[in-house]
């Protein structure tokens, strides 16, 4: 009896050809999602919350002046846990009311 040659599809050569399809259709999606499934800090900050701005760049601050004074390390805790309510009352998007100016 003949042998009957299989469909094109039934073969090695089709399957790796899906395989290097697969990989590229795989590629050209992390390609234009990238930042999608990515997130950086910059993103973050980037964005058009104001608040987040200011707590990265309160944090910064800290951070620099902690390595300019060593000796203020064990204070650092205390002083990031303070920055989001001080940048929201500075923004006026915290919890207390709006502070009163001094009439002159």
């Amino acid at each position: 009896m003949p042998r009957h040659a299989g469909s094109f599809l039934d073969s090695l050569y089709a399957r790796l050809l899906a395989g290097a399809v697969l990989a590229l259709v795989v590629a050209a999606l992390l390609t234009f999602h990238w930042e999608d499934i990515v997130s950086s800090d910059e993103a973050a900050v980037a964005g058009d919350d104001p608040v987040t701005a200011c707590i990265a760049q309160r944090s910064h601050e800290i951070d620099e002046m902690i390595r300019e004074n060593p000796q203020m390390s064990s204070r650092r805790h205390t002083m990031i846990a303070r920055v989001a309510p001080m940048c929201e009352d500075l923004l006026g998007e915290g919890a207390s009311p709006p502070r009163a100016l001094p009439s002159p």
